[in-house]
């Protein structure tokens, strides 16, 4: 968590469990009555501390959502590493010489074969894509609609900058790991046109996932698996795009 949201920066591992119970009950509150309705005063009690100690923390209720609105970004950023990072940049080239049984001793002798194996390795690396958009967005839509708090913090954004610039800063990183990961896969579509699609297609499905966020759980689930959709159907005209 960010020490530039709360007063002090819990270094003592006890602080550190205060804070984060601090901040479950808030996101809790928040979820059940809404952020103008709920009081320092409320989060103290229900945190059975006083005032004055949550105030060594947190010096007003914004700083609180701020905090809170950090904890989900970083919550969000460990689930999106785990699902992209973890067949980063360097995880094509190697699954296509584990596919093919490759050693350093043998990986001289590709010769023309090279060619083939690099057209298999993006097949399998552009399915692997499609799969982990599905994932992404199953956990994000999960995340977003379950997570306490989380409705009503980020239903704060247009009265809050900071959270406006805490949502761009996520939204940044997801485009540039999404733009290493796609460059790999289509060497054949520009950089600059995977750039606007890596910055453009976070945006997207994002906003779709904020409409059912606040969507009956019916339409929710529409709208979820319309966003699975879009973000597919846009990923395979690149793979068509790419001669695919």
């Amino acid at each position: 968590m960010s020490a530039r949201v709360i007063r002090i920066n819990p270094k003592q591992e006890r602080s550190q469990s205060r804070v984060s119970k601090i901040l479950e009950i808030a996101g809790e509150l928040f979820e059940r009555h809404g952020l103008e309705a709920v009081t320092l005063s409320d989060i103290a009690a229900k945190a059975e501390i006083t005032r004055s100690s949550l105030y060594r923390y947190f010096p007003d209720k914004n700083a609180v959502i701020k905090a809170l609105a950090q904890l989900h970004m970083d919550k969000l950023k460990l689930e999106f590493d785990e699902l992209f990072l973890a067949d980063g940049d360097s995880g094509a080239q190697s699954k296509q010489q584990e596919n093919a049984g490759l050693t350093d001793g043998n990986a001289a002798e590709l010769d023309d074969s090279r060619l083939q194996l690099d057209d298999s390795g993006l097949q399998l690396g552009r399915q692997q894509l499609l799969a982990s958009v599905d994932k992404i967005i199953e956990v994000y839509a999960d995340f977003y609609c379950h997570q306490p708090g989380f409705s009503a913090v980020w239903g704060a954004m247009g009265s809050i900058p900071e959270l406006q610039l805490l949502d761009d800063q996520e939204l940044y990183y997801q485009g540039q790991v999404f733009y290493r990961y796609t460059r790999q896969l289509f060497p054949g579509i520009s950089e600059q046109q995977l750039r606007i699609i890596s910055t453009m297609l976070p945006r997207a499905v994002g906003a779709v996932l904020r409409l059912a966020m606040a969507a009956t759980p019916q339409d929710a689930k529409s709208y979820i698996e319309e966003a699975k959709h879009m973000a597919k159907a846009y990923l395979l005209s690149m793979c068509e795009q790419a001669g695919e």
